[in-house]
Order: C-alpha cells, then structure tokens, then sequence
C-alpha cells in the first residue's frame, strides 16, 4: 500500500523534522510504501533567502506594503541575521537528505492538482500543520489534503492546532475542510476540544516520536555516549531566564557541565551547541543527566530516554498545550512550570511507575492509525 504524508518536515526545527522521520519509520516498518510530499509554499521556503516575503502578523508588514525599499531592507536584515546560523542550515540539510524520503518538491496548491503524487492513503500530521492563529499552514487548503481525489482515504494523524483555539475568521472554511476527512486524530486533548466544538469526531494520540522506541532512535540515528555528564538546555526563541537559572542551580548541585543546544548562545552554559542536526539533538537529551526546556518534542524525547527533566511554559498557557496535553497524559504535570527547582530534585521521575502509562498511550495510538490505514 503506497502511502504520502504531508507534514512541516523541512523547516529548520528539531522536532518538525524527527517528527517527520518517526512517522514515515514507523509506517515503513508496518510493511508500507512511504514518502512525504516535499510542499514548501512561498511562506515556509524563505528562511536562508533574501526574500520579499514578510510575514502578515510582522509589526513591519505596514511598512513593507508600501514601499519596496523597505521590503529588500527587511530581506537583507533577515538575511544579516541569519548568516551565522548557515551551518545550522547544512546540518538539517543534510539530515533532510539522508533520512527522509521526498517527493518531487511542490510550492502551490495547483502544482499538486496538476502533478498529483499518487498514494493510496494520504496522511497529514504531525506538529503544527492546524496552526491558524500564529502560522500560515492552518489557513492553507493543502495542510487539509483538499488537493487529494475524492476517492482516496485521508487521515490526520496527531496533527496538532498549536493552540487552544482556532482563527475566528477560518472556522467555517477549517471546519468544511475537516469534514471530508475519513478518520481524524489530534496531537492534544484541546485539540479534541477544538473538533468536538467544530462537530467532528476526534481521537487523542500521541506524537509520532513515541512511536519509536529509545533503542530504535539510538540504532537508526547511531546515538552514542557523550564524553562527559552534563545538564542540557534547549530553550525556543527569547530565553527564559528562569529556565536557564534552574538549569545552572542544577548543573552546580550535580557537580556537572552545562550544555546548550538552543538556536542562540546561553551566556550561562560552558557548551553550545547552535548548528548541530537533529541527530546530535537527540543525542544530547539522550544523554543529559537533566533536561531544561520549554520545547514539546525536547520534553518526549526526555520521557522517551526516561531522563530527568524541566519544562517551562512557552511564551503563554495557550500555547503551550502541547507540553500540558502530553504531561498531563503521562502523569507528570509536576514537571511543568514550576516554581522552586528544590522541589524537583527532591522528587525524581519514578518511570518504573510510569512505563505502563505511557507504554498503554503509544499502544493505543499505533493501533488507532494501523487500525484506520487498514479500513
């Protein structure tokens, strides 16, 4: 059975593109034909160019509409900024190169339409491809598979809305797109919220990383030991002081070395690591005596590797439902946000206490999705 998965596989992140491995793995070694179809519309494909593409929730977009000047100054900055992480870029490209399996690279709706990539199945998800309120994916037809036959099964496995609510002005064209859906399943419980609102039929599974076990991600990525102990650090986007403070208190109370393996250096950590590949990635966490994050797939990949860890919310509540959804269902809502990292070591993860728990969610969705492939 030839099966295409439409995901964010190809966009500079850690767990877009393990994420995207772990499913296409996972199918394979099902007994299936699998590729992923290589869509990289115009707002995903800029990162790395000068480009004249400026996002529409940009504090700059009012400024770039109306003169073209500012539009190649913002493009130039952009790319100013990005220099430095060119070799971050390589990394991924190389990962992308060696573990994924890709179709023939699509940027618009039409061009699937006009080349369709045949598939028995077609699978969206996971990660953010439901993403309307911050992303431009939610609001794009393609991330719906409205571009697959009538005739074919369409699935969505753990594709995950990246937040707790939908955008008001897509809900009726998101809710008609979802309704042509054969089977349909959501990374978060707010996602089943979000459906259960829309009047669709959802089920909850887990990201397409616990799909592998920790000893298939050693084999399959050559994971080996890391040379010293270390506390590891992988904060998103602006750091978070009390993330990286904790992570520091930690490190100095095991007697260990501090690493980095965040997208911008930490003045606080003895190492960092700005341009490894999602290889080196697991690595680290697989590894790390403790792991410090605020990122959804650094906190599976630290239950996954049964490591001692801290996640801290990102940037808000609300978008930080994939972390609360996931630790909420493995039992472990004491790790998330809290308040005296004292506490923490003083309670250490029992995972021999919750490896029924998770062992029972990762069955349940392997079976959810082999189980409708094979309807």
């Amino acid at each position: 059975m030839n099966i295409k998965i439409l995901t964010c596989h190809d966009v500079y992140n850690y767990g877009a593109s393990l994420q995207a491995y772990a499913l296409q793995t996972f199918l394979e070694k099902n007994g299936y034909e699998v590729k992923i179809i290589d869509y990289k519309p115009y707002y995903i494909d800029f990162p790395y160019k000068i480009s004249m593409f400026v996002h529409p929730d940009s504090p700059v977009r009012k400024y770039t509409d109306i003169c073209v000047f500012f539009k190649l100054l913002y493009a130039l900055k952009r790319y100013i900024w990005y220099m430095p992480y060119w070799s971050r870029k390589k990394s991924f490209d190389k990962f992308t190169k060696q573990y994924l399996k890709l179709t023939r690279k699509y940027k618009s709706n039409d061009e699937l339409l006009n080349n369709l990539p045949d598939a028995d199945i077609y699978i969206v998800g996971s990660d953010q491809v439901w993403n309307s309120t911050t992303m431009l994916n939610g609001k794009d037809s393609v991330f719906y598979l409205q571009f697959a036959p009538m005739t074919k099964k369409k699935i969505s496995y753990a594709a995950s809305f990246g937040s707790t609510t939908i955008s008001n002005e897509h809900t009726s064209k998101i809710k008609q797109w979802l309704t042509s859906f054969d089977a349909i399943s959501v990374r978060e419980s707010s996602g089943v919220d979000i459906l259960n609102k829309l009047g669709i039929i959802g089920k909850h599974v887990c990201d397409p990383v616990f799909l592998l076990t920790e000893s298939e991600w050693r084999a399959s990525l050559n994971i080996s030991e890391e040379n010293e102990k270390y506390v590891l650090i992988y904060n998103l986007t602006s750091i978070n002081k009390k993330l990286v403070q904790d992570a520091k208190k930690t490190a100095d109370l095991l007697g260990v070395r501090l690493y980095s393996v965040s997208p911008m250096k930490i003045a606080e950590a003895d190492k960092n690591f700005v341009n490894v590949g999602p290889e080196r990635f697991v690595s680290l966490i697989f590894n790390a005596s403790y792991v410090f994050t605020n990122s959804f797939h650094a906190t599976a990949f630290s239950i996954i590797s049964h490591r001692q860890f801290c996640t801290y919310n990102y940037h808000s509540k609300s978008n930080s439902s994939r972390m609360y959804s996931v630790l909420e269902e493995m039992d472990m809502l004491d790790r998330l946000d809290i308040t005296d990292v004292r506490q923490i070591h003083n309670t250490p993860i029992d995972y021999h206490t919750k490896l029924s728990k998770i062992g029972n969610s990762i069955n349940d969705s392997s079976s959810w999705l082999l189980k409708n492939i094979q309807i």
